[in-house]
């Protein structure tokens, strides 16, 4: 399993480089500069200034994901909000309810009810000359509320979280879209930190 993830993920890092050394999305940037060094650090950011630039802003617009995570000690649903500055790049927040367990020095764990709040970007990497499908990367960051506990667990003298606890946590979410109807797609890709697991769900 650890070495699939590692496989997979090296893959998705190498078509995010690919993508972004020859990125012409912008409305603004319409020739890049292959003769400088550090070429996907510097066209990614060219990119970046001309997605913010005012006539870039009049083609923003906003997307929404309703996604949900299954990670191991972990599960929750999400709702993002966000700005695609272009035809790759979105930047937005998010907000979600979920369950993380914790253990105790013993058998048995306990379910923690908490809220996320989080920053994160999306990367798209369109596929084909329809781009009906894209692969895409995600990076969150941001904190998990604890809000309640079991009082089985305030009980427990191991117990080392209390109800308004902050946990934060970096994520990245890498995976695949497809694009249903207009600019609307349907995703599901691998969850890497704050543990493991898979991800799914639908962009409007």
């Amino acid at each position: 399993m650890k070495r699939f993830i590692i496989s997979i993920s090296a893959a998705f890092l190498a078509l995010s480089a690919i993508a972004q050394n020859t990125d012409t999305s912008s409305v603004v940037v319409t020739k890049l500069d292959f003769s400088q060094p550090r070429i996907l650090v510097s066209n990614y950011f060219d990119a970046l200034k001309a997605d913010f630039s005012p006539e870039a802003r009049e083609q923003w617009r906003p997307e929404f994901t309703l996604r949900g995570n299954a990670m191991l000690l972990d599960g929750s649903v999400n709702l993002t909000a966000g700005i695609r500055t272009s035809t790759r790049r979105v930047f937005g927040v998010g907000a979600g309810w979920g369950q993380h367990f914790l253990f105790r020095n013993g058998p048995g764990s306990y379910a923690a009810q908490r809220m996320n709040f989080y920053l994160y970007h999306r990367h798209y990497v369109p596929l084909g000359r329809k781009q009906r499908f894209s692969f895409y990367s995600d990076l969150m960051g941001g904190g998990m509320w604890i809000y309640k506990l079991p009082d089985s667990y305030l009980k427990d003298e191991s117990a080392t979280v209390r109800p308004g606890d902050w946990r934060w946590w970096l994520s990245w979410q890498p995976g695949i879209a497809v694009r249903t109807w207009g600019h609307s797609n349907v995703f599901l890709g691998l969850s890497i930190g704050p543990t493991i697991g898979i991800h799914g769900g639908i962009t409007l």
